[in-house]
């Protein structure tokens, strides 16, 4: 049996929806932080820290950078969302599932009904990678906590029959984690997930499967990197490809191509 997965992005449902007041104060606050950043870009930029290069001139660049990012996104947002994010509803990510006919590889978006993960209003997950393990099937995932406002890595057990299973956090490092890549490489199971925040890979082994996973090797690339594949292995070495991000424009993205060798601690582009 085969499965098709989605990420999909909602709107939170009334449980967690703000009052009326709330709403016209989100949209009243909105507007007037436009219209001052039009006025001094400067001083409505929002605050951010870089840890690897603290100068004023950079972090005044990632701060217009991101304000920018905002009105921009605002302005090609479609009017129904847009409303929504206006009037204080938060949008969550989630994940769901549906099995994929036998005829068809990857059918259509529109065909079909897909099983979405139940949302507690706490947690809401996304990035979901599927991997199978001596005839069972785990869901690896980013769990996102609202409270905490980060991700961690949680697994959850999928059925034949597509039904979730209990989400458990088998990764959390204190600072923002997503994208699980797991992996089989040299007769264990890895994990490379993005940490995009400290601007390295980390990548772990698996001690116990599927909830205990230990750092292996720490590759410094001096950016930051999302959404980290492997593409290929050799017996002493990965090449994987990743997705270089700017904090000063997240409108930018660019593709890089690493070798990592696990002997000297070192990524290269290649």
């Amino acid at each position: 049996k085969r499965w098709h997965l989605s990420c999909l992005l909602l709107s939170v449902t009334k449980e967690v929806r703000p009052t009326v007041a709330h709403r016209k104060k989100v949209s009243n606050n909105l507007y007037k932080r436009i219209f001052r950043f039009l006025l001094d870009p400067q001083k409505e930029a929002p605050t951010s820290t870089n840890d690897f290069d603290a100068s004023p001139q950079r972090e005044k660049r990632q701060n217009k950078g991101q304000a920018m990012n905002q009105i921009y996104r605002a302005l090609h947002m479609p009017p129904r969302r847009l409303l929504k994010k206006l009037s204080g509803q938060k949008e969550i990510y989630t994940i769901a599932v549906r099995r994929i006919p036998a005829d068809e590889p990857l059918p259509a978006l529109g065909e079909g009904v897909f099983t979405p993960l139940p949302f507690d209003g706490k947690t809401w997950y996304a990035d979901p990678l599927l991997y199978t393990r001596d005839g069972s099937r785990y869901l690896f995932c980013e769990a996102f906590d609202l409270a905490a406002g980060r991700g961690d890595i949680a697994v959850i057990p999928l059925s034949g029959d597509g039904t979730f299973g209990t989400p458990q956090t088998v990764l959390s490092t204190g600072s923002h984690l997503s994208f699980p890549m797991v992996f089989d490489w040299n007769g264990d199971t890895w994990m490379l997930p993005e940490s995009s925040a400290d601007h390295s890979l980390t990548l772990y082994r698996c001690a116990e499967f599927p909830g205990r996973w230990e750092p292996a090797a720490r590759f410094a690339v001096g950016c930051e990197l999302c959404d980290t594949i492997v593409l290929s292995s050799t017996g002493d070495a990965l090449t994987l490809l990743c997705s270089e991000t700017r904090p000063e424009n997240q409108l930018y993205t660019r593709c890089l191509l690493y070798t990592s060798d696990a002997a000297d601690d070192k990524a290269r582009v290649d």
